[in-house]
């Protein structure tokens, strides 16, 4: 994007970042400056999406010139790392950009059939489950990163989880060393599996944990290596405890606000081994969706 901040680091050092971007822009979806879109996209931000997919037009901030006339308001303020990402937001074009994949797939998988209510409604919902997987396999990717000032780029130009990754440290000392080599050595069975727990946690916008059956279910759905078990595991629950306000609350004004509430409650209410089942969306579009980030 032009006037930039920090994203050359990601194209050039983050691969799926930049397959992503290649992917997208190959599929005619334009980035414009958020001052060129409406005034609802500044309002109402995340009620926007389904219409940013259908225009394919990610909106997005001029970081550089930001970032600039920040440090020119204030030349002699210093800012720690936690205080910088604190008090920035940046742009979130990873996280768009990742709906945008399962949007697409999902409209091609769909050929001359109507793409609206239930059909455009659980492509949302999966697409929601890829992006946040997305940007979970970028950020434990950093893990392993040695730049100092890769946090701090990467915080500008991905959407920030809120997953504690100090508490999951705490809980289990050695966690995170453990999932960036998991990151590292896996990232098609890590980006599964997190899309599977992520969607799962969407269309159970009230769960809080799985029982063990279908923990092991998820694990063998992301053919993962038995390595890497434990650290699933921890995965999947932390899926499950991220964003429960957006899940439970935003969600549904979302799809409120598009006129697919009733779609959406449908969606839901599906068995939860239906969206693993061939032959539905999620189990037909994750691994073209995977290969968009991970195979050039």
């Amino acid at each position: 994007m032009p006037d930039g901040f920090g994203e050359g680091l990601l194209l050039n050092e983050f691969a799926p970042y930049r397959r992503q971007r290649r992917w997208l822009l190959g599929m005619g979806y334009r980035f414009v400056e958020l001052h060129d879109r409406p005034a609802e996209d500044h309002v109402a931000p995340e009620l926007q999406l389904l219409a940013i997919l259908r225009e394919r037009r990610f909106p997005y901030t001029s970081l550089g010139p930001a970032v600039e006339g920040l440090l020119k308001m204030s030349p002699r303020a210093t800012f720690d790392d936690a205080g910088f990402m604190q008090a920035t937001r940046g742009n979130n074009c990873s996280h768009e950009g990742s709906h945008g994949v399962i949007y697409e797939l999902a409209r091609e998988r769909a050929g001359t059939k109507s793409f609206s209510g239930e059909a455009v409604t659980e492509a949302l919902l999966v697409g929601e489950g890829f992006a946040i997987a997305f940007d979970l396999l970028l950020t434990f990717m950093l893990l392993s990163h040695e730049r100092r000032s890769a946090p701090l780029l990467f915080s500008l130009n991905v959407v920030q989880s809120s997953l504690g990754l100090r508490e999951l440290e705490r809980a289990q000392p050695g966690i995170l060393r453990r999932l960036a080599a998991f990151a590292q050595d896996e990232p098609t069975g890590m980006l599964k599996l997190l899309t599977a727990a992520s969607l799962v946690a969407n269309v159970r916008p009230v769960a809080r944990a799985l029982g063990a059956p279908f923990v092991q279910y998820l694990v063998d759905f992301s053919g993962l290596d038995s390595r890497y078990a434990e650290e699933a595991k921890v995965l999947i629950d932390a899926s499950l405890s991220l964003g429960i306000d957006f899940r439970r609350d935003l969600a549904r004004t979302f799809f409120r606000f598009n006129d697919l509430e009733g779609a959406y409650h449908a969606v839901c209410q599906r068995p939860l081994e239906y969206h693993f089942e061939a032959g539905s969306l999620f189990h037909d579009v994750l691994p073209s969706a995977t290969a968009v980030a991970l195979v050039d």
